[in-house]
């Protein structure tokens, strides 16, 4: 299976489209969870704390108050993203981490968001 240039996509849409310095005053932005932890870069030698907080700030930053957040799960067997999913998991795995807020982190955020 090929996989695809989403950057391409992006690309023609934004081409296609003029950019918005303002919105309609009862405006909900709509966000994709797996956009966003990749987006926001961890705090170097901080706590798990810390990122969740990176991770709030941003959102409030760029997108206000009344922003949702969507991770969408892929429970069947047969999405069109298995095969993927699959390659990605063939090449690295992250360790176990059981934390609390107030744990330090170990690992890389590159590691940690492997799975």
């Amino acid at each position: 299976m090929r996989k695809t240039q989403k950057s391409v996509f992006g690309q023609v849409l934004k081409s296609k489209v003029e950019p918005q310095t303002e919105f309609p005053q009862n405006s909900i932005f709509i966000i994709d969870g797996g956009y966003l932890l990749r987006v926001v870069v961890w705090p170097p030698d901080s706590t798990y704390e810390d990122v969740f907080q990176a991770y709030v700030s941003y959102i409030e930053n760029h997108f206000g108050l009344d922003a949702v957040v969507v991770f969408d799960g892929y429970d069947s067997n047969e999405s069109t993203k298995i095969t993927e999913q699959l390659r990605r998991a063939s090449q690295v795995v992250s360790r176990e981490i059981i934390f609390n807020e107030e744990t330090k982190i170990v690992t890389t955020q590159a590691s940690f968001l492997a799975n």
